[in-house]
């Protein structure tokens, strides 16, 4: 192979002094990337025939280009070359509910250029339509709203494409003029088996297949781009996911760099178009970016690309665990840190619920340093004197919860939550979160409570403070009925009698007299 390289590059030598104006002869190629002799009329961005294929300059020297072959599969040709005139990347914008290979469509659809080139719309329309996904962690504490972005940052298998995948089926229920643009560039994963979770006739996936050139990976979320922002301009809702950023950086470096093929990042060009621009037309958008990867270079990257990211995007969700107040699960997002966060929208009764559990987390995190001190210091702590710390594993555990709800359902389940969090009975709860959580849910869908039917049929027109508290005195009441029934409510606090030293749980008649009647076992 390096002997017919170099045979190639002498014979190339010898036929650029033949060459006219618009031909080019290949000296080197790898990786779909070429290096052209020739070709002085050429400007950047030009598109040039190679073979049955077509070229695209992305650099310019002296005395040479450097071209990137379009195609999906892999292509390292040598020989002639010439520039195309009149030539039109096509974005299949006709496409519909299908997985896509980019560059291979390329005689239908609309212009690539003339959808990229588009300088961004300056108009952004504030709106209290919010990205749902059903997660109470995202919904609630970090929510983004239409027109706007967001990262989902985090280690690797830490459920961040779950929760996208997720709120792309939220998104694609409301209505027909909600379009969804996944973009799947890296071909070690199992594209078309995220893609068929999906499946919708108002969803385009842009993928790559084991077999898909480098070049169509890195290509394929910036035609994912134009598609999105053409089907904005065209009237509709569209939410583009990016999964994973990191993959696409790392594809452009080792490419391209440092000559550029494309003017800016994907994620300026992302963040640029991703606007409200009507009641009927935005473009919201998400980011997938994998946290400390084994790999030294990607590690690197990955940091970079977060400090860049927490200064553009409107939203950085984490999925990373708060070891103090966590069990290991997925997803894991971080609850006590979303005081700060601004919120465009939320129904009263959500609006009502986030703002006391803002104030139960800050109590948390406060209860939480004092113990650290008093642990460094060697002061005992009575059990009773940090129960909100030691019920918190419990509460934390239930709402960091892996099934997607409803807003009716989160009302009901945040405030049967929030009710045991303040009678100090969440300690109660028996057998895992899990089937906690799974019964809970079970027994909301079969109930016939009143103010559950309000929620279900108009949650903003619902007065909060009279619906929790019916829930409280109603439905609270009943499930707790319905737990010990099932054996799943227990008659003592397990954190407060269990760590009491020399105190069996449930023995009452040993607790000190000093304690407060409030926090005895029931």
């Amino acid at each position: 192979m390096a002997l017919f390289q170099r045979i190639s590059r002498r014979f190339a030598d010898l036929r650029v002094l033949d060459l006219t104006p618009t031909e080019g002869i290949i000296t080197n190629t790898k990786n779909n990337i070429l290096t052209i002799e020739g070709l002085k009329d050429a400007t950047k961005g030009s598109f040039i025939k190679v073979g049955d294929q077509v070229g695209w300059v992305y650099a310019l020297m002296k005395d040479s280009a450097y071209a990137c072959v379009l195609s999906s599969q892999p292509s390292n040709p040598y020989g002639d070359v010439s520039l195309i005139n009149n030539f039109q990347l096509k974005v299949p914008t006709d496409s519909r509910g299908e997985f896509i290979l980019p560059f291979e469509k390329l005689e239908s659809g609309t212009d690539f250029k003339s959808l990229l080139g588009a300088k961004p719309p300056l108009k952004h329309l504030p709106n209290h339509k919010l990205l749902q996904t059903g997660y109470l962690q995202l919904d609630l504490f970090s929510p983004v709203s239409y027109g706007h972005s967001a990262v989902f940052f985090g280690r690797s298998n830490s459920g961040k494409t779950q929760v996208a995948l997720s709120a792309a089926k939220e998104f694609l229920n409301q209505g027909s003029n909600h379009k969804v643009v996944l973009v799947l560039p890296n071909s070690s994963k199992n594209n078309i088996g995220i893609f068929n979770q999906l499946k919708h006739d108002n969803l385009v996936c842009y993928g790559a297949k084991s077999n898909s050139s480098d070049v169509s990976q890195y290509f394929g979320p910036f035609m994912a781009l134009a598609h999105a922002c053409y089907l904005r301009d065209k009237g509709n809702h569209v939410l583009f996911i990016l999964d994973d950023l990191l993959h696409h950086t790392f594809k452009e470096k080792s490419l391209f760099d440092p000559y550029k093929l494309m003017p800016s990042h994907i994620t300026n060009l992302v963040y640029e178009n991703s606007k409200h621009l009507t009641s009927e037309s935005s473009l919201t958008s998400v980011f997938l970016l994998d946290e400390n990867t084994e790999d030294e270079t990607h590690s690197a990257l990955s940091f970079g690309l977060g400090v860049h990211l927490r200064s553009l995007v409107d939203r950085v969700v984490n999925f990373s665990s708060e070891a103090n107040l966590f069990k290991e699960k997925k997803p894991v997002l971080e609850f006590t840190k979303c005081e700060w966060m601004q919120v465009a929208y939320l129904p009263p009764i959500l609006k009502q619920l986030r703002s006391e559990y803002i104030q139960i987390f800050k109590e948390v995190q406060e209860m939480k340093f004092t113990e650290d001190i008093r642990n460094k210091l060697g002061i005992f702590s009575e059990p009773w004197e940090k129960y909100l710390l030691l019920d918190s594993e419990y509460y934390l555990r239930l709402l960091d919860q892996n099934t997607p709800m409803p807003q009716w359902q989160q009302v009901v389940f945040l405030q049967y939550v929030l009710n045991s969090i303040k009678e100090e009975s969440v300690s109660r709860l028996s057998g895992s979160m899990e089937t906690i959580r799974t019964h809970f849910l079970e027994f909301a869908n079969n109930s016939k409570d009143e103010t559950l039917k309000a929620l279900k049929t108009d949650i903003d027109s619902v007065e909060p403070g009279t619906a929790l508290e019916n829930l409280n005195t109603n439905f609270n009441a009943a499930f707790n009925e319905y737990l010990k029934e099932q054996n799943l409510l227990k008659s003592y606090k397990e954190d407060y009698d269990s760590l009491m030293p020399g105190h069996a749980k449930g023995e009452s008649t040993s607790l000190p007299k000093d304690r407060p009647a409030k926090h005895r076992s029931v």
